[in-house]
């Protein structure tokens, strides 16, 4: 997407992909690369806060075709940028704060595969868990 509509930009990634895409023979993998590499932080961080003024990091990063997060797929999906965020503080704080929302929906409820961004109660309540869920 244009700059502007992006979710999350990062200077690390954007550096990468503009030092990698003229070392591609065929110039339609640089534009793969260049659409791919970012997608994640283009368009799937629902929520991002940093760290400024002592409030406390928190990402949440949409993993599908609903509005939630589901814990394996958010980690999967940030894991290529894990090397690159050392130079970038925005990255890192980005990451920082997706572990701190899992570790915190976790401690909610540490059987739940997803979670929603807030206790909106959307989901699947009709499904049938076993053991059943206590409050």
């Amino acid at each position: 997407p244009p700059v502007p509509e992006r979710t999350f930009q990062s200077s690390a990634i954007d550096k990468l992909i503009s030092t990698l895409s003229p070392l591609f023979a065929n110039p339609d993998l640089a534009v793969l690369l260049s659409n791919c590499l970012p997608n994640t932080l283009d368009t799937t961080v629902f929520y991002h806060s940093s760290a400024k003024d002592g409030a406390t990091l928190d990402t949440f990063i949409v993993t599908g075709d609903i509005d939630a997060m589901w814990l394996r797929d958010s980690t999967n999906q940030v894991i290529p940028y894990i090397p690159y965020a050392p130079s970038d503080p925005g990255l890192q704080s980005l990451l920082e704060g997706l572990v701190a929302r899992q570790a915190s929906s976790i401690l909610i409820d540490s059987f739940a595969n997803a979670f929603n961004f807030n206790a909106s109660g959307d989901g699947h309540q009709e499904d049938q868990r076993t053991p059943p869920m206590s409050p």
